[in-house]
C-alpha cells in the first residue's frame, strides 16, 4: 500500500492523524500477528488451532494507518489474547478447543480459563452448583475451594451465558443468604431468571432459626427460549447424598429430571463447578454428552473414576 492511503478495510478515505507514528505501529503488531497466523499455519504441536474458535485476525498492511488502525489493532491484540487463552487451556488440560473434543471430558483447572479458551454458543445445558459464598464447612472439617469470596462469581457467569446456545437454559443452585449477589451475577451476564426449583430434604442440614431442609436453584435462560414439552415441577425431592464424594455432593436422582427437561437428547451438558460429577452422571445417564471442569484435582479425580464406573453400565446414585 502506497504511503498516504488508507487500509483496505477501512471505509473512510481520510488519514490518521498519528501518521507519525506508524512505524512505530506497525513493528509493534507485525510480531504479533505473523506470531498467531504461524501458529494457524503450522499447526504448532500442542496448541490448538485459533480456527476452532472461528476467529479473524485483521491483515495490518506497512504504510501510514488510517483512522480505522485503532480498532483493527485492538482486533488483532484481542487475538493474540485468545491465542494465549488457549495456549493456557492446552496446557492446563490437554485437550483442543473444539466443542467436539470437548465432549464427555473431565477438565480440571480454573473453569472461567477453560471457558474462555471455548468457541461461543457451544453449549445446550448448563447444570451447575456452584459455591454459596458462605465459607461451608462439613462437619467433617471439609471445605469448599472459592467459598470465602465472590471474585469469581461474574467472571463465571459471564463466561457461561458466552459458551450457552441461544435460547438454551441453565440451572444454578446458589446460597439463599447471597441471593443478591448470584442474582445480579447472572443478570449482568445476560440470563434471564424464568423459574425457581425447591429441592426438599428428607432431613436437615443445619438448624437455627430455622430448620433448613430444602435447596434452591434458579432456572436462567439465553434470548428466547421454547418451553420444554413436558414442565416439570418447581419442586424435587432430594435424598440424602450421604456426602461421601464431596461435602456438598448432590444426588443424581435430583438432578435427572433437569438433564431431561432442558437438555435436548444428544446435547451437551455442561458443569463447571462440577465436584464429584452428579450432574455429569445425570447427563451420561439420560445418553446426554457432559463436559465437567473442576478447580480441586482430587474432586476431578474423583468424577473421572465415577464417570467412567457409571459408564460402565452401573447404576447412577
Amino acid at each position: 500500500m502506497a504511503r498516504g492511503a488508507t487500509s483496505r478495510n477501512c471505509t473512510r478515505q481520510t488519514q490518521c492523524p498519528e501518521g507519525k507514528r506508524e512505524k512505530a505501529n506497525g513493528s509493534a503488531l507485525a510480531p504479533a500477528r505473523m506470531r498467531a497466523d504461524g501458529a494457524v499455519r503450522a499447526g504448532i504441536p500442542g496448541l490448538p488451532s485459533l480456527r476452532s474458535v472461528q476467529t479473524r485476525v485483521i491483515p495490518l498492511r506497512p504504510g501510514r494507518p488510517c483512522r480505522c488502525y485503532p480498532a483493527a489493532r485492538r482486533e488483532a491484540e484481542e487475538q493474540r489474547g485468545l491465542f494465549l487463552a488457549e495456549q493456557r487451556a492446552r496446557t492446563m488440560t490437554g485437550n483442543s478447543v473444539t466443542t467436539t473434543d470437548f465432549r464427555n471430558t473431565m477438565l480440571t483447572g480454573d473453569s472461567v480459563s477453560l471457558m474462555r479458551a471455548m468457541p461461543r454458543n457451544a453449549i445446550d445445558f448448563i447444570l451447575t452448583d456452584p459455591p454459596y459464598l458462605v465459607n461451608y464447612q462439613g462437619r467433617d472439617g471439609r471445605k469448599v475451594r472459592n467459598d470465602d469470596n465472590s471474585r469469581w462469581l461474574r467472571p463465571a457467569f459471564n463466561q457461561m451465558h458466552r459458551v450457552l446456545k441461544w435460547g438454551g437454559f441453565a440451572v444454578s443452585f446458589y446460597g439463599w443468604n447471597r441471593i443478591d449477589l448470584f442474582a445480579d451475577a447472572w443478570k449482568a451476564a445476560g440470563f434471564r431468571m424464568v423459574g425457581h426449583i425447591v429441592f426438599r430434604k428428607s432431613y436437615s442440614s443445619s438448624s437455627r432459626f430455622l430448620r433448613y431442609e430444602h435447596e434452591s436453584a434458579y432456572l436462567l435462560a439465553k434470548g428466547n427460549v421454547t418451553p420444554p414439552a413436558k414442565p416439570i415441577p418447581d419442586v424435587i425431592d432430594m435424598p440424602y447424598s450421604g456426602n461421601r464424594l464431596h461435602p456438598t455432593q448432590k444426588p443424581v436422582a435430583a438432578l435427572l429430571p433437569l438433564v431431561e427437561a432442558f437438555c435436548p437428547v444428544g446435547g451437551l451438558v455442561l458443569d463447571p463447578f462440577a465436584g464429584s460429577g452428579s450432574s455429569l452422571v445425570a447427563a451420561q445417564h439420560l445418553g446426554r454428552d457432559w463436559l465437567g471442569m473442576e478447580l480441586d484435582p482430587e474432586h476431578a479425580a474423583t468424577a473421572t473414576r465415577r464417570l467412567a464406573w457409571h459408564g460402565a453400565g452401573k447404576v447412577a446414585a
